[in-house]
């Protein structure tokens, strides 16, 4: 019965000629589904909000990739269940163990890096790695952090198990022998992060206490272009540097700029962030940046501390050269900033992601 109970809820998304629409289910319904698996994933919807329609063919797709039920719960209809559940913002993305435990997704709304947030859950907050294991690991294709530690080095282990609990949704975190490590100058205690992008890897060889660890962590797996979400979006902002704000509306775009400016997002990572954004959950900002609301990929830079924007002609290619060009005419105070628009008010956004 359980089988036949999560076959069902995998269809989350139906069929009308071609257009996909939203199947919901009600709180009873949906309270059962919670008490009867070890996880379920739900998302709690507005389904005629802009937010809500763009999570829809990402969510039709998790329904192919992963095990576990997905459950969709219309607040319009249920507003009591999902208010007691301090749902007050559409679309919000919930793991539930359970009928009451659960942790709250909050990065981009994509099949993706949903699926990704899903699998960590599924994962120990600290793996035991060996050589035999480690291989399998670093190739699930996210971030992975491992820790080099004496075996009675207690102290040590709880550091990095606390450090590990807090960011378990995001990234990997195993242990491993003291001599794993020795032959790349890595003495215990000390941390190494093997990026998922396939990046340099990094060592920590700092003083073993959360503080650092944690700063280690959001430093050395800040990617050389990341993307914008409710999550990541304070760091950008108070980073005191240049924001290279990258529009797409669609993946391909995306991985292709992403691949096209990596080289400069590295030559300049002192002074620039380079950040993607998604132009169906963030297009309102568009105007506000300087650019055409509708029209992209679009490029513009932005400072956040000095309030002032820099859009790249639209009529140009974005290319390594060109773009360079034109950061280096900012630098130099050959182009001048335009006033700044207000942004677009977004009442039905969605804080949660």
């Amino acid at each position: 019965m359980r089988s036949l109970f999560c076959t069902i809820f995998l269809f989350v998304a139906v069929v009308q000629g071609s257009e996909l629409r939203w199947n919901t289910t009600s709180s009873s319904h949906a309270d059962s589904v919670l008490s009867s698996n070890t996880l379920a994933l739900v998302a709690y919807i507005i389904p005629w909000t802009g937010p809500s329609a763009s999570l829809l063919p990402h969510w039709a797709d998790l329904s192919w990739s992963l095990n576990v039920p997905l459950i969709t719960v219309d607040c319009s209809i249920e507003k009591k269940y999902c208010s007691d559940r301090s749902v007050h913002s559409y679309p919000a993305i919930r793991l539930h163990k359970g009928a009451e435990e659960f942790v709250r997704y909050r990065g981009p709304p994509k099949a993706s890096d949903i699926s990704s947030f899903v699998r960590l859950a599924k994962l120990p907050i600290v793996a035991e790695l060996d050589s035999g294991n480690i291989e399998g690991y670093r190739n699930l294709g996210i971030n992975l952090l491992v820790a080099s530690l004496e075996e009675e080095d207690k102290a040590s282990r709880r550091t990095f198990e606390q450090v590990a609990k807090e960011y378990h949704d995001e990234f990997i975190f195993g242990v491993i022998g003291s001599q794993y490590f020795v032959g790349n100058g890595l003495s215990a205690p000390g941390i190494v992060i093997f990026k998922a992008d396939g990046a340099e890897t990094e060592f920590f060889r700092g003083p073993f206490d959360k503080a650092s660890i944690r700063k280690f962590i959001l430093q050395a797996s800040r990617p050389l272009i990341g993307e914008l979400t409710r999550r990541t979006e304070m760091g950008y902002m108070t980073s005191q540097k240049l924001l290279a704000y990258i529009f797409y509306d669609n993946d391909s775009d995306r991985t292709t700029l992403s691949r096209e400016l990596q080289l400069l997002a590295r030559k300049y990572s002192d002074y620039i962030n380079f950040v993607t954004i998604d132009a169906d959950e963030y297009g309102h900002m568009a105007g506000s940046l300087g650019l055409r609301s509708g029209t992209f990929p679009a490029l513009t830079f932005y400072s956040a501390w000095k309030d002032q924007v820099f859009p790249y002609p639209e009529i140009q290619d974005i290319t390594t050269i060109l773009v360079e060009i034109f950061m280096l005419d900012i630098f130099q105070g050959k182009v001048k900033p335009i006033e700044k628009e207000s942004p677009g008010s977004d009442s039905m956004g969605h804080d949660e992601l």
